[in-house]
């Protein structure tokens, strides 16, 4: 995994995370920005436009039911993070129900489908106009 994350911090256009809890290492973030990455050909992506991949790894506390919060805190910090970023993307599986099934709880909005070689993704749009409208007061 180490190498991994060397591979990804040498990439300019990623940013590899490693989420805590409790003092333990427990979930894995890849912030990107979505114009340089495969998704970036996919739709009209805007120069600060921002995704990420998320991988809860430790079972205690995936099984808790905290994905979704989790997945509401990063779109919360990109946002803060880098004031130009209008837009977050994501691209989960087609059959990630678990993912699917935050997004569709809080302002994302699916555009569509997204084929990759490895994969059939949904591609998922959050703005920032909807994110701070829903949870601003």
């Amino acid at each position: 995994m180490a190498d991994y994350i060397e591979q990804r911090q040498a990439d300019p256009h990623t940013i590899p995370a490693i989420g805590y809890f409790d003092e333990r290492p427990v979930a894995y973030y890849e912030i990107y920005w979505a114009k340089e990455d495969r998704l970036g050909p996919h739709y009209a992506a805007d120069d600060f436009d921002r995704g990420f991949h998320m991988a809860i790894g430790d079972a205690e506390v995936r099984h808790r039911g905290w994905g979704r919060q989790w997945f509401l805190s990063m779109a919360h910090y990109l946002f803060l993070d880098d004031p130009r970023t209008q837009r977050l993307v994501g691209e989960p599986r087609v059959d990630q129900a678990r993912v699917r099934s935050w997004a569709n709880t809080t302002p994302w909005e699916e555009w569509g489908e997204v084929r990759f070689p490895h994969k059939t993704a949904v591609l998922m749009v959050l703005t920032r106009e909807r994110f701070f409208a829903t949870f601003e007061g």
